[in-house]
């Protein structure tokens, strides 16, 4: 199964990084830990790269019913923090 968002935001990366924050956080969303994948990614594949585990991808791996809805609700929130973000 794939999910796939994205949205592309004419800023540098820091400033980026600072709305996608507050348009994540406007929608309930919070950060459980911080990991630099940019520079991890571009170190070790000389590429720019990102990733993150999309709603669907959680229901695939925790084999719970009952994770669905609160997956659902998930992807729904992510859709709304990029629209602010490309707004």
């Amino acid at each position: 199964m794939t999910f796939t968002l994205s949205t592309t935001i004419d800023l540098p990366w820091a400033e980026a990084l600072d709305h996608t924050r507050d348009a994540l956080s406007a929608q309930g969303f919070g950060n459980l830990t911080e990991i630099d994948a940019r520079s991890t990614f571009e170190a070790k594949l000389g590429a720019e790269a990102a990733d993150a585990v999309g709603p669907q991808t959680m229901v695939q791996l925790s084999a719970a019913p009952a994770v669905q809805v609160i997956a659902d609700d998930a992807a729904n929130r992510l859709r709304k923090a990029l629209t602010a973000l490309s707004s």
